[in-house]
């Protein structure tokens, strides 16, 4: 029995060849969501009300409510829904993903995408400056198939995991017998990776031989 080669995604979704995304789970409409949504509805005519009503207060008690529901509503909704939970692994058949949360690991999403059905395999080492916050950087697994899953044309697979992590699992992928047909570029690297600090004292030694004059 072959053992599970382990993805370890923060989000998955679906993309197309330009970079945009689409998400892959529908979250079902509750009671709750319908009085968070249309809750301001009820404020509003009580506002209204209130302006024709000498309760001290009243008026603006409802006017901060109204005014800050978008806030009050994004703050009950995360701490009435739980957080959503990634799951992705290879196996011996093909990719299997999940998109839930802790109670439920399949209640968004659950896909299985059989290796005949993968054409190509690309992973990308996605680095981002964030000026003083430093670089930031996500590792990406685009999964081509034959035939699109969702609004875009491939899968998209986020993690924070290492580069030597990703090209484990590729290694491994592609040792797989029912996945030798699969195209595996090597992973290419966007935007501009941080240095390391041996680097960065070279260049900060640089620096200083350039004031000095010695350069």
């Amino acid at each position: 029995m072959n053992a599970l080669i382990k993805v370890f995604p923060d989000s998955i979704f679906t993309v197309d060849d330009t970079d945009r995304v689409s998400m892959i789970e529908r979250h079902s409409a509750t009671f709750m969501t319908h009085v968070l949504r249309w809750g301001w509805l009820v404020l509003l005519p009580a506002f209204i009300a209130s302006l024709h009503v000498d309760i001290a207060g009243l008026t603006v008690t409802l006017f901060c409510l109204l005014g800050g529901y978008p806030i009050i509503a994004l703050v009950i909704a995360n701490w009435i829904f739980p957080d959503t939970t990634y799951e992705a692994h290879f196996d011996a058949e093909g990719l299997h993903l999940a998109i839930g949360h802790a109670q439920d690991l399949t209640a968004h999403a659950s896909i299985f995408v059989p290796y005949r059905e993968i054409t190509e395999l690309v992973t990308r080492d996605h680095y981002r400056d964030m000026g003083r916050y430093g670089t930031t950087w996500v590792r990406k697994y685009i999964i081509k198939m034959k035939v699109p899953y969702g609004e875009k044309p491939h899968l998209l697979i986020d993690t924070k995991r290492s580069a030597e992590s990703v090209y484990s699992v590729l290694n491994r992928v592609a040792k797989l017998p029912a996945a030798q047909h699969i195209l595996i570029p090597p992973m290419s690297t966007i935007g501009d990776p941080p240095f390391s600090p041996a680097r960065r004292r070279e260049r900060l030694e640089e620096r200083e031989r350039r004031l000095r004059g010695e350069v």
